[in-house]
């Protein structure tokens, strides 16, 4: 008996170690299909689920309206004039609430954006940026101390402290957990997750104990009562 009961736990602990196993395995494969499958512009252009878009009138905005014919900025154009939502907003503000909010990507200057990433922990950029310009500092026409300033940022430049510096080149807030979506992630089996399984098994060992001293006491009364007749 005791080691029908030992038999009996253990394979109910063997089948729940196993099942637990197999499901965190079966999600750990589905979570990996349910990844992002947009990781560059022309996974962007090739699609139709999610619209895209930037700043009506800006810079960007010219960028792709004076684009080259077969390329992907033609292709891109094309699908935001034929989106069935408009595709263009009127602040960087509204760029990103529409990100938060709707299946919608935003084009704008990649140091912003990067720095929007960093302390806004739900929002991520894909790919590389493109249409790369500079920042540079307006200055009235022909004032003398414009070379002068000119200098002065290369030098600062030459020695880092512009790096150093840059608001967007800071740490990020947002923890590596944060920055992924909890649905997008499957989660290690943790030894409290099957816990129960191993209290099944002890508790098989206890009876199949108890059975064990059952089972020896009784053989031991029943020599007594033999040895007494």
């Amino acid at each position: 008996m005791s080691g029908r009961i030992l038999s009996a736990f253990w394979w109910f602990f063997a089948l729940i170690i196993t099942a637990t196993y197999t499901a965190n395995l079966a999600a750990f494969l589905t979570v990996t299909r349910m990844e992002n499958p947009i990781t560059s512009l022309d996974d962007l252009a090739r699609q139709s689920v999610v619209v895209y878009g930037t700043i009506e009138n800006s810079s960007l905005h010219r960028f792709f309206e004076q684009r080259k014919e077969e390329s992907p900025y033609d292709m891109m154009w094309s699908q935001m004039n034929k989106a069935g939502v408009d595709p263009w907003v009127k602040t960087a503000e509204n760029g990103y609430n529409r990100v938060k909010t709707e299946k919608y990507a935003f084009f704008w200057d990649a140091p912003i954006l990067d720095y929007i990433k960093q302390t806004e922990c739900d929002l991520m950029t894909v790919g590389k940026p493109f249409n790369l310009k500079g920042y540079g500092i307006a200055t009235p026409q022909d004032v003398p101390y414009t070379d002068d300033l000119s200098m002065v940022i290369l030098k600062m430049q030459e020695k880092g402290i512009i790096e150093e510096y840059s608001w967007f080149l800071k740490d990020s807030q947002c923890r590596e957990e944060q920055k992924s979506d909890a649905n997008t992630k499957a989660d290690a089996i943790q030894l409290q997750t099957i816990g129960g399984a191993f209290y099944v098994l002890m508790m098989g060992g206890i009876l199949a104990f108890v059975a064990v001293f059952e089972h020896v006491g009784i053989n031991l009364h029943s020599t007594a009562r033999r040895e007494k007749n």
